[in-house]
């Protein structure tokens, strides 16, 4: 579970900063 939402936010964070 843990290492679904490390990837979950890693995710998330690539996104923010490719949008950025």
């Amino acid at each position: 579970m843990d290492g679904f939402l490390f990837l979950f936010i890693y995710f998330i964070l690539n996104l923010f900063f490719f949008f950025k």
